[in-house]
């Protein structure tokens, strides 16, 4: 992931000499200008330069599942937002001006088209360079090339918070000879509400064969209910009084099954209905669905679960179609959603005010969900095995650690047994080598966080201290930051305490403290020890950490994942008696646990029973 990192950076500060340099926003509002452009050619350029990266799978696993989660929430806010004061310029460089803003990009370029997409930013970098430019700047010079509508279809995507939900479903002819699509849309958001005034968007909606994502059906252009056609009506498509519009697939009939969104390029939730899924998940279990569409439908059902919109025992099951999976960019949601679940579990092991207990003994739900964990996981550890190989692929390289992370938390004991061997054969090469000699033996860089907290997460306060020799030894930056983030693993409140103690001191550079106390917030013994730290310094924290979006980070990381209405009204009952500048970051942890706390009552007894039944399974 280092390589592909270092490449991505750079490619996004060179991006930066034409938007951002050449030619320069006017004012923060049009922040996404400069930002949202250069997170989408950091993607592009790394994708000319090195193909073999897949970086666009990567890209929808991280820019646009994370824009995607974020703007869900009700504290979201537009792409192009007024700005009045500092405060409010630094809590905007967030992840709807660089991933929201990016996705949009990559939307409008497969609308548009790669060719014309391409001369209308010719266009507008020539008649702008050396000056200043807003959001309709850029909508004019591609209008005037593609001869589309771009800004009245485009301000419904920047002007406006949140993105759509497409309810969609198949509507037979009455002779079951030809097939039409209906789609709904609304506004997703994360708690499952509603919105008193409904918000709309234009749609670029591309349909395919659900067994096969080039087997192109129908691209179209989804208007607002409010609008009588697209703006070009191209395709011919309705809109009926039920505000549900109609794609008519021409080479389809009713037994034909299809899928909508290929390659996660439309920046929207897609809802099947339940008829449509079956061939879908037929065709998922027979690989015929590509990584980024198996990576979005995933995506998709933990979010629709986290709104209501699904049982979440049906994405629980959904995960099992996935076994043996082997795409990075897939196991990173993959991981990430059943975290939330592992998150949830280990929040509601603590009762109110229980603040110092640490259970060392798992609740049946969490050694199900370890067993589901070891059921997908195990496949792909018995192909990749725990040593990296001179053999292997890129996907390879990033995919281990990921399975690796997952089997140690799952306590698979040939996991836990390789990581401390590996440990303390590179501990002994760091500390015991002369001055001058090569290092042998030594954790690969790719595998070293994951070794790292394994063995503390497993360990004491003995592998504690050899990380700290390991920390004090390093002569790159980069390992000692590595390092100062593995070192909030452990859930032992002890070394939770030492470790902010030595935070807080010239140990610690102050850009580098937000990677220590987020470190500690895999555990729910230490996002309660983050949320007492942050109780105890609100008032030093904002000088104490860099900048205003660490900051945020660390004040969401510290409360967000609480998951009832008790801990609610302590955070808000907190922040009103000390407010911060970073209100925007403090509304949306208050959001999601006010959202955990609904999953908790509405889903987690059906949970429970299935995560229950698994308990016995050991494959």
């Amino acid at each position: 992931m280092s390589k592909q990192r270092v490449a991505l950076t750079v490619a996004h500060e060179l991006a930066h000499m034409w938007f951002g340099n050449l030619v320069t926003m006017e004012w923060w509002t049009h922040l996404w200008l400069n930002e949202g452009f250069a997170t989408w050619i950091e993607y592009f350029a790394v994708d000319y330069c090195f193909p073999d990266y897949d970086i666009w799978a990567l890209f929808v696993s991280r820019e646009y599942a994370h824009a995607l989660r974020m703007d869900e929430l009700k504290m979201s806010h537009p792409i192009e937002i007024d700005v009045y004061n500092p405060d409010e310029v630094e809590e905007i460089f967030d992840a709807v001006s660089y991933q929201k803003g990016a996705s949009v990009i990559r939307m409008l370029n497969d609308y548009l088209g790669a060719e014309v997409f391409r001369a209308g930013l010719q266009l507008y970098i020539k008649r702008h360079q050396y000056s200043n430019t807003v959001t309709t700047d850029l909508w004019r010079a591609l209008a005037e090339v593609s001869g589309q509508p771009v800004q009245e279809i485009m301000s419904t995507w920047t002007k406006q918070a949140g993105h759509p939900v497409l309810s969609v479903r198949l509507l037979p002819s009455a002779d079951n000879q030809s097939v039409g699509l209906g789609i709904r849309q609304s506004r997703f958001l994360a708690d499952g509400g509603k919105e008193d005034v409904p918000t709309y968007w234009y749609i670029p909606v591309t349909v395919c064969r659900a067994d096969d994502s080039s087997a192109i059906l129908s691209r179209a252009l989804v208007p607002p209910p409010t609008a009588a056609a697209t703006p070009t009506d191209a395709n011919h498509t309705t809109t009926d009084a039920k505000c549900e519009h109609v794609i008519p697939l021409s080479a389809a009939t009713a037994d034909t099954s299809v899928r909508i969104n290929p390659g996660a390029v439309g920046f929207f939730r897609v809802c099947y209905h339940p008829t449509m899924l079956p061939p879908i998940l037929s065709a998922l279990s027979q690989h015929q669905i590509p990584e980024r569409d198996r990576l979005s439908l995933l995506d998709d059902h933990f979010a629709l679960a986290r709104a209501g919109q699904c049982p979440l025992t049906t994405v629980l099951d959904l995960t099992r179609a996935y076994t043996g999976e082997e795409s990075f960019s897939v196991w990173s949601v993959l991981a990430k959603g059943l975290g939330h679940v592992r998150v949830l579990l280990q929040e509601m092991a603590y009762k109110a005010g229980d603040e110092e207990v640490v259970f060392a003994e798992l609740s049946p739900e969490e050694v199900g969900l370890n067993n589901l964990y070891t059921q997908l996981a195990m496949p792909v550890y018995e192909k990749l095995g725990f040593d990296p190989k001179p053999e292997d692929s890129n996907n390879d390289r990033l995919l281990r650690p990921i399975i690796l992370n997952i089997l140690g938390r799952a306590r698979h004991p040939d996991v836990i047994s390789k990581a401390r061997q590996a440990f303390d054969v590179h501990y002994t090469s760091v500390t015991e080598t002369p001055e001058g000699q090569p290092q042998e033996n030594l954790i690969s860089p790719d595998l070293r966080t994951t070794i790292y907290t394994l063995c503390l997460r497993n360990g004491g306060a003995d592998v504690f201290q050899r990380l700290l020799t390991l920390h004090d030894k390093a002569t790159m930056h980069s390992e000692r930051v590595r390092l100062l983030g593995c070192l909030g693993a452990s859930a032992s409140p002890e070394l939770i305490e030492r470790l902010f103690k030595l935070t807080f001191t010239d140990y610690v550079r102050k850009q580098d403290r937000y990677h220590v106390l987020l470190g500690v917030t895999g555990s729910a013994a230490g996002r309660r020890a983050l949320w007492r730290l942050v109780k105890s310094r609100i008032g030093s924290l904002p000088e104490e950490l860099a900048t205003l979006v660490m900051l945020s980070h660390v004040l969401k990381g510290s409360c967000a994942d609480f998951c009832n209405m008790t801990r609610h009204a302590e955070v808000k009952a907190f922040f009103d008696a000390h407010p911060v500048s970073c209100v925007r970051a403090v509304n949306q942890a208050l959001e999601s646990v006010k959202i955990n706390s609904t999953i908790v009552q509405r889903d987690f007894a059906d949970a429970s029973t299935f995560l229950r039944s698994l308990v016995d399974t050991s494959s």
